[in-house]
């Protein structure tokens, strides 16, 4: 049973248009559509009360009541366009349950439907940092890049390394960049106290947005290399 001393949203962004893979946050992933597999994760943590999915689409919407979330309205078509951001939408969605319900949670976690692989012990432990006072709680990524990889072009034509291998000795450069797993935000707090989770499990990095990406997910799945709980 769910304990409630906090009151604790989960919000999944999933708007209809996609470039790389169409309509790839409901393909199907192990026998279910690709959002049903966030869904899942945000009912299984023992800490989120709460599960909406922000979207502009009626069949995205229909699939995530089907799989237990919420959907109380559609979102403004014009916050799902290409090059829209998230905040805005989820910014909308909290405001407009603000005004309708009175509703005014204490955290919230957002969480992309291209990450299925999702741990729920790791939800909640990144929560329980989000309740110890941390703000905002994200996931990172670590990648490693040799001081000899990336080059920019000159006027002239040629090449030039963007890290200097004489700073770095040749060596390799290890870099963070974000990462759409989970971001947890205390919404009545603006002290900055930020925690950053590095994944390292390579299973749960991985991130759907091309085609070659649902297959490594499904080969994943078949060979039995993500233990599901939900």
């Amino acid at each position: 049973m769910k304990t409630k001393k906090y009151e604790i949203v989960a919000i999944i962004p999933a708007r209809g248009g996609s470039k790389g893979l169409p309509r790839k946050n409901i393909l199907n992933l192990g026998g279910i559509p690709l959002v049903a597999w966030s869904i899942r994760a945000c009912l299984a943590s023992s800490l989120i009360t709460r599960v909406l999915v922000s979207t502009e689409d009626d069949e995205i919407a229909e699939i995530a009541k089907k799989f237990g979330a919420e959907v109380p309205f559609l979102r403004p078509e014009g916050m799902s366009i290409d090059d829209s951001t998230v905040t805005p939408a989820i910014s909308h969605l909290l405001s407009t349950l603000n005004e309708t319900e009175n509703y005014a949670p204490d955290f919230h976690v957002i969480l992309y439907p291209t990450s299925p692989f999702r741990k729920v012990e790791t939800i909640d432990a990144l929560i329980r940092k989000a309740i110890e006072g941390y703000h905002p709680v994200s996931t990172v990524k670590a990648v490693h890049i040799s001081s000899w990889e990336l080059h920019s072009p000159t006027e002239d034509g040629f090449l030039k390394p963007i890290i200097s291998p004489l700073a770095t000795g040749g060596d390799t450069v290890r870099y963070i960049r974000g990462s759409g797993y989970l971001s947890v935000s205390n919404v009545k707090s603006a002290v900055p106290k930020p925690y950053h989770h590095i994944l390292k499990d390579k299973i749960e990095q991985i991130d759907i947005d091309e085609a070659k990406d649902l297959a490594l997910a499904e080969l994943v799945l078949n060979e039995g290399l993500f233990k599901r709980e939900y």
